[in-house]
């Protein structure tokens, strides 16, 4: 208008996870994409049997499922995984999403890694309570240890840890890096696509 012009800088992104300068925004994208699904569900309510409907008794909480250490750093990611479903039925986990660490830090800053495999889950409904699960999982071969952090009550909440979660997880080519289980798996809650921009 006015003979003047309008100019607007937009980077361009590939928004690959193993890109080094577009990481940040696969990050971001997908803890939208993850969000969204958590939102979707739980703004369903619940059915009674008498046929009336409630709100969701509960709010998405993080929590951290280690395995030994010395052990784990024995075992292949399949492995791993395995002895994760075994460890989340012990702990009563049936609705979540699951994000693989391969490893920890050192240090404050966060700059010096060090393997030691673990599990952060964004869980949904009641769980076992870290003594419970410490005592059953002591009758198997396998040490887990459980971590139980605050409930997510707000969604800038959930998206601010999950995008924590993906800034420092394990990424590998044809493998999910956030895993949906239960009531918001991929089979049983459909969200509809992100817009491009």
């Amino acid at each position: 208008p006015g003979k003047s012009d309008y100019l607007h800088n937009e980077q361009k992104t590939c928004k690959v996870s193993n890109c080094p300068l577009c990481f940040d925004s696969w990050v971001s994208r997908q803890a939208s994409r993850t969000t969204r699904r958590v939102s979707k569900f739980m703004k369903i309510p619940i059915e009674l049997a008498n046929g009336k409907t409630i709100k969701k008794q509960w709010h998405f909480k993080h929590v951290v499922l280690s395995p030994d250490p010395s052990k784990a750093q024995k075992m292949t990611y399949k492995e791993l995984k395995k002895n994760l479903d075994f460890a989340l039925k012990i702990a009563n986990i049936k609705t979540a999403c699951v994000v693989f660490h391969p490893f920890r830090f050192a240090d404050k800053d966060k700059m010096i890694p060090y393997v030691s495999p673990h599990f952060h889950c964004v869980v949904y409904g009641k769980i076992t309570n870290t003594t419970e699960f410490y005592n059953k999982m002591a009758h198997t071969k396998m040490n887990w240890t459980i971590t139980n952090f605050h409930p997510m009550k707000t969604d800038v909440e959930l998206f601010s840890n999950i995008r924590y979660l993906l800034s420092h997880c394990g990424v590998r080519k044809s493998t999910h890096t956030v895993r949906y289980l239960g009531d918001i798996s991929y089979r049983k809650l459909k969200v509809e696509k992100e817009p491009e921009t």
